[in-house]
């Protein structure tokens, strides 16, 4: 049996915006994520279980996230599935969300993911993220799917723009004109836009 897990993501802290998360879960991530201790305070709060929850949650966020690149993070994802599992790989642009500045541009996550394609072949299934805000989105589309044989196209909304933004006109007539997949994050949870929201 084919097993496809149809939603993962492998990005690293660098793509990450400095103020991503409210300071005091910020302060606990950056002090536990190569910390042994951090063991100790989940323990303590297991009885808490709203706490224990949210904890874990961002610990575990923030440790596989200090990993040095998205192939070490793959190969950590890999250990949970068995031997020829496939992975579509969403990527993240978080540049616009309003939560401070990166340490690593977009496109080299991207870059990131199409030598991983190049090496790994039909194990991984990129999708390119597409934001409105990002200078010639549609064109940056078209690359990576033309050039870098991704596999479909990532939205994102609750990062700060609308799905009906006229910016993205010219991705989905590529979409609907090459019959592309496109996913779109949907769900209340997530991540969110932490700018003012004018309109």
């Amino acid at each position: 049996m084919q097993i496809t897990n149809c939603h993962t993501h492998i990005f690293t802290n660098k793509i990450v915006p400095d103020n991503f998360l409210i300071w005091p879960l910020q302060m606990l991530a950056n002090i536990f994520t190569q910390d042994s201790s951090a063991n100790f305070l989940l323990a303590s709060t297991r009885k808490f279980k709203d706490v224990h929850y949210l904890l874990y949650k961002y610990i575990t966020f923030a440790k596989t996230g200090s990993k040095a690149s998205q192939e070490e993070v793959f190969n950590h994802l890999q250990k949970f599935y068995p031997e020829g599992t496939k992975f579509v790989v969403l990527s993240m642009d978080m540049e616009f969300m309003k939560a401070g500045s990166v340490k690593m541009k977009f496109e080299e996550q991207l870059n990131e993911l199409a030598d991983l394609k190049k090496k790994y072949k039909d194990i991984i299934h990129p999708f390119v993220f597409a934001h409105p805000e990002r200078s010639g989105i549609t064109d940056l589309v078209k690359k990576y799917i033309e050039v870098h044989n991704f596999s479909g196209i990532k939205l994102y909304p609750p990062l700060g723009y609308f799905p009906f933004d006229d910016r993205l006109n010219g991705v989905y007539e590529f979409v609907e004109k090459n019959n592309i997949p496109l996913i779109s994050h949907c769900t209340r949870g997530g991540v969110f836009y932490k700018g003012k929201i004018t309109n």
